[in-house]
């Protein structure tokens, strides 16, 4: 029957969690399982490797042994297994163990696409933020990007270095298309919802580690705080709001190269516009084109173009797009490939955010621009926007102070966005009607600078119109509910998880329990055995010649010793 113990399987046992010469792999953490079982119990499990023995924890009829080897030398690692059962009996076992400590991801997107150029993993948490961020225990959500050239084996998540889940990897991040190409981003995501149980308000070393398919792999490790839930939150996980994925930094790529919708790529859409709108001359360098679809529209209303973007795979795409409109060059912001003074024209919509030194890149943009030229930038205060690294956005002062430093002239406007948008210096919104009713600004925390050692032009009325927006409003939509099933599917698997590792668990005690039950009637049958044979015994000593030939004796013997408790003397 199930769950039954047969004679056989009483015997002590012992095996690993691994077919015979098959290692078992540990990046900075190794952990080494396998079956135990004797008729008695087991008293302990000790497991010997690089030279030093270790007591592993007995779970049931499991055990395992979690230790830490980030500073292990990577290699092959042979250790010995011994179960000392409680009957003093003895069972022994040999394994390896592969150690490879993981990496830590570069700290750039230079580094990150070198990296990936290079064939290696690549790999960022993204929610919460590690080493200060916050995790919400309503959601309990972990999500981020890894990717690697020969595809992603599994996301690990750890908390405490004890409890474990792994993420379900291969979600689509098509905001990352213009770093890593289509076929990449296509399965860069991963996402997982951690059991709340397990984070009480306090703070928890979260590690997440991307393994590759050839097994390297990179890892985070950081500490986040549990933030307790309040009411009015409590209310508004209670409606189902989601929260969607990093908005998409490119737009899709189209034969026409029509105004990309309102939203993010809108409103850049809008910063070209409004640069295209002052009737410049000369030559236009944009740092941090993307696909190169701005950097196109300002080749249209300028003399040349020249687009500069990080990614090999961003500016590929950008040349076959584009063969003959624009010049595109892969190169770091820091560091631009141009002379002095060449440009008549810089801009960089949305890229300053996304760089570890902003204020070297506007340093460079200085360089290359002409002193009577013009260098239009923006930011946003959110942060919206894929970028490979979260950084801390920009505000208004420090983006006016860096260029103040080497501009004469600085202007810092501010987008308002009505049905459409609109610039002007007092952060008033631009009221815009349709029908009979308003519409409410929707306005980002951004600004977009223009600077020059000139005097500024002055911007002209400009209203971008959204033909489209009931469309907007239904692909916003879409992506909500897209991203509320992704979430939905996290959390199916999560739970399908940790029920196949509780029910293993009952299992496992209920196995446990029925192998000391059978002990426990082998012991009764023994005794009761041993209690038959005394009696027998006895009964065969009543029946004896002796002892009936000696019972006068035995009788006067009794009599004796009741005499002498009475104080009576012999007979």
């Amino acid at each position: 029957m199930p769950g039954s113990i047969s004679a056989a399987a009483k015997e002590p046992e012992l095996a690993l969690d691994r077919r015979e010469g098959e290692p078992f792999l540990g990046h900075n953490q190794l952990l080494i399982t396998g079956r135990v079982s004797a008729p008695g119990g087991v008293e302990a499990v000790t497991i010997r490797i690089a030279g030093a023995e270790h007591e592993a924890a007995i779970l049931g009829l499991r055990f395992e042994l979690s230790l830490d080897t980030s500073r292990w030398p990577a290699g092959a690692k042979p250790f010995s297994v011994a179960m000392r059962a409680s009957d003093g009996r003895r069972v022994g076992v040999e394994g390896l163990a592969e150690v490879r400590p993981y990496s830590a991801p570069p700290a750039d997107e230079a580094g990150l696409l070198a990296a990936v150029a290079a064939g290696l993993p690549a790999m960022w948490c993204e929610v919460p933020a590690l080493d200060g961020g916050a995790i919400d225990p309503e959601k309990a959500e972990v999500r981020g990007w890894a990717i690697a050239p020969g595809g992603i084996d599994r996301v690990l998540v750890t908390i405490d270095s004890s409890h474990k889940v792994t993420a379900l990897a291969g979600l689509p991040r098509p905001d990352l298309r213009w770093c890593f190409g289509e076929a990449l981003a296509a399965s860069a995501g991963f996402a997982v919802r951690l059991d709340p149980g397990e984070l009480d308000a306090a703070s928890h070393l979260l590690t997440v580690v991307a393994v590759a398919a050839d097994g390297n792999a990179q890892g985070m490790a950081g500490t986040v705080e549990t933030v307790q839930a309040t009411p009015s939150r409590a209310r508004a996980a209670a409606g189902g709001r989601i929260e969607p994925l990093p908005p998409q930094r490119l737009p899709r790529a189209a034969a026409e190269e029509a105004p990309p919708d309102l939203g993010l790529a809108g409103e850049r859409y809008g910063c070209y516009a409004l640069v295209g709108s002052l009737g410049l001359v000369g030559r236009a360098l944009d740092v941090g084109c993307e696909s190169g679809w701005g950097t196109a529209v300002l080749a249209g209303g300028m003399e040349g173009a020249v687009g500069v973007e990080i990614s090999p795979p961003a500016v590929e795409e950008a040349r076959s797009l584009r063969p003959g409109v624009a010049d595109f060059v892969c190169a770091d912001f820091t560091r631009l490939p141009f002379a002095d003074d060449e440009f008549d024209l810089v801009t960089s919509f949305g890229s300053l955010g996304h760089v570890a030194d902003p204020r070297g890149a506007l340093g460079e943009m200085r360089r290359v621009a002409r002193g009577d030229g013009l260098l239009a930038v923006s930011v946003d205060e959110e942060g919206a926007g894929a970028a490979l690294l979260r950084r801390d956005p920009l505000g208004r002062e420090a983006l006016a102070q860096w260029l103040a430093e080497s501009f004469v002239h600085v202007s810092v406007l501010r987008p308002r966005w009505v049905f459409g948008g609109a610039f002007d210096e007092t952060g008033e919104p631009a009221a815009l009607t349709r029908g009979q009713g308003g519409d409410e600004a929707r306005a980002r925390r951004g600004w977009v600078a223009l600077a020059s050692d000139a005097p500024l032009p002055v911007p002209p009325p400009l209203v971008l119109l959204d033909a489209a927006g009931v469309e907007d409003e239904r692909h916003l939509l879409t992506e909500q509910w897209r991203e509320r099933s992704v979430l939905a599917e996290v959390r199916m698997a999560t739970l399908r998880t940790e029920v196949h590792y509780t029910t293993h668990a009952l299992l496992e005690t209920l196995e446990r329990e029925q192998g000391r039950a059978l002990g426990a009637e082998d012991e009764l049958a023994a005794a009761r055995q041993q209690l038959d044979r005394l009696e027998t015994e006895r009964r065969s000593l009543l029946d004896s010649a002796s002892w009936r030939a000696t019972r006068p004796m035995r009788d006067l013997a009794a009599r004796l010793r009741a005499r002498k408790r009475r104080g009576a003397g012999p007979l």
